[in-house]
């Protein structure tokens, strides 16, 4: 089968569907002939390689450049003859395109929103995606064979924005750290040479990620935690967040125990993985977080929100929930987590190890997509993954 996968971005400037969309590819690579499709950015010369094996063709986008639109786009798609094509997020000139090549076609499309269709992505940049919906992405949407929800409320999410495409719920995976001890054995929670413990956050520097409401609960627990912890901020700069959050955390006098550390890739991201105690992630919308996923694989115990649409977490005992709508409430979960015992973290971490072993690997999930793809190709029965 042939498959052409549609996305914005293959640069680390797609967050983390950086991650999740090439992961997702190359894993269903063993089983399709795949072509990816996307447009050009300030990283895209950097980062098109880890693609590989998956050939790779970039478009130049026409102006505005920030629609990201390339009439060359659906001509290339064309070229290609996919029997479906995939198309990866919303709101931008690659879902004209597929619009376009399937209205010259015939052929299915699939769309994965990726957490874009959630109540707080839609209510951020509100009328901008009101005036694209009407433009493309509504019929852009309606049009599509079959919608990909990663969680079930994602799937709740897509028929709240009034969509009745059939929608097939299929996680996001993540690589497991077969090679590194941690990984393999648990977390070894143990202090740094400066004597504290790192509790980390990885993700994109945004509002949604609540690294906001973050700081101002670290700035009020107890003075003496935050000489046991450190907290690492690690990720890059989305719409000029950075500095509102250097300057709270010089006028809340957290900088001591607060070090922002920049975006991590590759290697870079292993390593700070490996030098973490601890994850978190307090975010107020998320599809379904890689971030997450990867802290499990390499053995770490997380505290999230329940917007990280992992309740398996909690119910397994591999995460620990904050709420971040109230600071008080915030303030009084992180205390508690970071008070937990090492044995109480040290079974956090392998908890989560198991539940990825068990549920989140990129060889069961490139299955489950195989059996979507054949049905909406018209090659196979409809997958029990699809309502």
């Amino acid at each position: 089968m042939r498959v052409g996968v549609v996305t914005f971005s293959v640069s680390r400037m797609a967050g983390g569907m950086f991650e999740s969309v090439r992961s997702l590819h190359q894993a269903l690579s063993q089983h399709t002939t795949t072509e990816v499709f996307s447009i050009s950015d300030a990283h895209t010369s950097e980062d098109v390689n880890v693609w590989e094996p998956l050939p790779v063709r970039i478009c130049d986008s026409t102006f505005p450049h920030s629609l990201r639109y390339s009439p060359k786009l659906s001509g290339d798609l064309a070229e290609f003859m996919p029997d479906v094509v995939h198309v990866h997020g919303l709101w931008q000139g690659p879902s004209i395109a597929a619009l376009k090549w399937h209205k010259s076609t015939s052929q299915p499309y699939i769309v994965s929103p990726r957490g874009m269709l959630d109540p707080w992505a839609l209510n951020h940049s509100r009328w901008k995606k009101r005036i694209a919906g009407f433009a493309f992405e509504n019929c852009h949407l309606r049009s599509a064979k079959c919608i990909h929800a990663l969680c079930e409320s994602e799937a709740q999410s897509i028929r709240r924005y009034g969509l009745t495409n059939p929608i097939a719920v299929i996680p996001n995976g993540v690589h497991l750290r077969c090679g590194d001890e941690k990984a393999r054995h648990g977390t070894t929670v143990r202090r740094q040479s400066d004597g504290r413990r790192k509790l980390l956050f990885l993700g994109r520097i945004h509002p949604k990620k609540g690294i906001k409401e973050l700081l101002k609960a670290w700035s009020t627990i107890p003075a003496t935690l935050r000489s046991d912890w450190s907290l690492l901020v690690a990720g890059w700069d989305d719409g000029g967040y950075l500095p509102e959050l250097l300057n709270q955390v010089q006028q809340l006098r957290i900088e001591k125990s607060v070090q922002f550390v920049g975006p991590k890739y590759g290697d870079s991201k292993s390593a700070i993985f490996e030098a973490a105690d601890a994850f978190i992630l307090p975010s107020f919308s998320e599809g379904l977080p890689m971030a997450v996923l990867e802290a499990w694989s390499f053995g770490l115990p997380v505290v999230m929100t329940s917007h990280c649409n992992l309740p398996e977490g909690f119910t397994n005992g591999a995460a620990f929930e904050i709420v971040n709508s109230n600071n008080r409430e915030m303030t009084n979960g992180l205390e508690s987590f970071l008070k937990l015992s090492d044995s109480q973290l040290n079974a956090m971490g392998d908890a989560g190890r198991r539940l990825v072993e068990s549920k989140f690997t990129w060889e069961s999930i490139s299955d489950a997509f195989v059996e979507v793809y054949k049905w909406i190709a018209g090659e196979g029965e409809r997958p029990s993954c699809v309502r």
